[in-house]
């Protein structure tokens, strides 16, 4: 990604992370004086409800990759405004992960927590 920036749509369920997720890798890339390596628009936060943001970053002809993790319906949409595009690269994880079953005599709080531990460890 040298000499790329990167947009980062947010969703519209919780749109601060992507804010405070955008925090993180300018403290990383601090050198020992302070002085940050990556400058100002490298990382850019859009946020909005629904297609709208992504209908505008699937349609614009200079974004030449775009990668989308979110549901099959609008992948396909956003694979066929690629295809439309000058968008060369475009990444798609599709569908639900971290399915799980809770029986009726399992223990409730036990169950949450598994499950919660388990998305967080195979996310990636």
């Amino acid at each position: 990604m040298a000499g790329n920036t990167v947009a980062v749509k947010s969703s519209d369920k919780v749109p601060l992370i992507s804010v405070i997720s955008n925090q993180i890798p300018v403290r990383q890339n601090c050198d020992a004086y302070g002085k940050g390596r990556l400058s100002s628009g490298v990382i850019n936060i859009i946020s909005g409800h629904g297609q709208i943001p992504g209908n505008i970053l699937s349609h614009r002809m200079d974004v030449r990759a775009l990668s989308f993790t979110g549901s099959g319906i609008t992948g396909r949409l956003i694979q066929s405004a690629a295809a439309a595009s000058n968008m060369e690269n475009v990444i798609l994880e599709l569908g639900g992960k971290s399915l799980a079953i809770i029986f009726s005599d399992a223990d409730i709080a036990k169950a949450v927590e598994g499950t919660k531990d388990s998305i967080q460890w195979d996310s990636g």
